[in-house]
């Protein structure tokens, strides 16, 4: 497959992913890996941030160089999606979905990383005999490049671009792997008992919880103050679903208490 601009090197599967190589009239290479619907991570940008945080990650290589600026964590000290799966220069394209056509026509939602580094080198030539169209300005960009030659520079082949998106996909399947097999939770909220029925929110992890329960909380307490509801009588709560009962269960730790009480706790 080729358009104007790049061409498919390669296409292939790797760990039940779709895995990309192209090349392009820049003269380098980008890698790509397409995850499913089903996938957690389906739709999120490369610059989310995951509910994990620097400190759990143990000694995990850390991807780009915008980790080493601590520019990928927020003041939680949540990882961002580019900086915890590694690949060559770390993450730096997500987009895809229904009806896309880039990298590849399909329905999937593509990571993918780029090797036009700093100490990446551009195959100039071969993109010149690759795309006829672009002749004048490559001929004058090899001239530039040879007469201006930067030493220590390495050209990433396709083979190189393949094995590093074997690697991303088996990053990939193992963060579906371990998500897929995490407790199920959610938050409930019911703004004024016994008038309405109880809202849900699923969360990744009890910290997301505590932080969505507060801002009901107070959106709650914004609508009394504000006169736009009467004095109300709200309940609340955090559920996880037992996969063995097949039913959604109230949440309380190990020492037997609420989201609420144990978060009062830590804070005391």
């Amino acid at each position: 497959m080729s358009n104007d601009n790049y061409i498919v090197e390669r296409e292939f599967e790797h760990a039940g992913y779709k895995c990309v190589v192209t090349f392009n009239v820049m003269g380098h290479r980008c890698g790509y890996v397409g995850i499913p619907k089903n996938h957690p991570l389906y739709g999120k940008e490369y610059s989310d941030y995951l509910e994990i945080k620097k400190a759990d990650v143990g000694d995990r290589k850390i991807s780009g160089i915008f980790p080493l600026l601590g520019a990928c964590l927020d003041k939680d000290e949540r990882i961002r999606i580019e900086a915890y799966f590694s690949c060559h220069g770390g993450i730096t394209f997500a987009d895809g979905g229904e009806n896309s056509n880039y990298p590849i026509e399909s329905d999937l939602w593509w990571f993918g990383f780029d090797c036009a580094h700093c100490d990446d080198a551009k195959e100039l030539e071969l993109a010149y005999e690759r795309f006829p169209n672009y002749r004048e300005r490559l001929a004058m960009q090899i001239e530039c490049e040879d007469r201006f030659r930067i030493d220590g520079l390495i050209i990433r082949t396709e083979e190189y671009v393949a094995e590093e998106c074997k690697e991303l996909a088996e990053q990939l399947k193992e963060f579906e792997e371990v998500r897929n097999n995490m407790v199920k939770l959610r938050v409930w909220h019911n703004c004024q008992v016994g008038a309405v029925k109880n809202f849900y929110v699923e969360v990744e992890s009890i910290e997301q919880a505590w932080k969505i329960l507060n801002t009901l909380w107070d959106y709650d307490l914004f609508q009394y103050k504000s006169n736009i509801k009467p004095d109300y009588c709200n309940a609340f709560g955090l559920e996880y679903f037992d996969e063995e009962e097949q039913e959604w269960c109230e949440w309380y730790d190990d020492d037997g208490l609420d989201i609420k009480e144990h978060f009062e706790e830590s804070e005391d």
